[in-house]
């Protein structure tokens, strides 16, 4: 899916005021697809966030939910090596260590993540690489928030 942008859409619904917490989801646009925010590492600022069967792992996000206004890097590696979906579907020639695990993956890729506004909820942009290419796979994901 070389160059592949899927434009946002607004959805409904009334916004809720508090701040962002580690269970921050967002649907992505023209997929049923969900990006969930798993959890913060313990002792990094790597914050992960799951999106079917990969994980991104996102430095210097992990405990940011406000002024979110600038660019995030990471990784992002599929749950098992067997797996050849969502962003690109080939193995690396070198394998990546899992943040925060003793495990490799040969299936990963570079990937960049923004947010459309700095506090929450905001829709973000995410965009991806295989192995160490730039970014050749976007997405755009809506934030799911509560009705009150």
């Amino acid at each position: 899916m070389v160059g592949k942008f899927l434009k946002a859409a607004l959805m409904g619904g009334v916004v809720v005021s508090s701040p962002a917490i580690a269970d921050e989801a967002w649907r992505i646009v023209g997929e049923p697809q969900t990006v969930v925010y798993e959890q913060d590492l313990e002792g990094t600022e790597i914050a992960v966030l799951k999106y079917g069967n990969v994980r991104l792992y996102i430095d210097g996000l992990a405990g940011v939910y406000e002024d979110r206004s600038k660019y995030y890097g990471g990784v992002w590696l599929a749950d098992d090596d067997s797996l050849y979906d969502n962003f690109h579907g080939a193995k690396c020639l070198t394998a990546m260590k899992v943040p925060g695990s003793e495990e490799t993956r040969e299936v990963w890729g570079r990937v960049a993540l923004s947010f459309v506004k700095p506090d929450f909820p905001s829709p973000i942009t995410i965009r991806t690489g295989s192995c160490f290419d730039e970014g050749d796979y976007s997405i755009i994901a809506e934030p799911i928030v509560a009705d009150e």
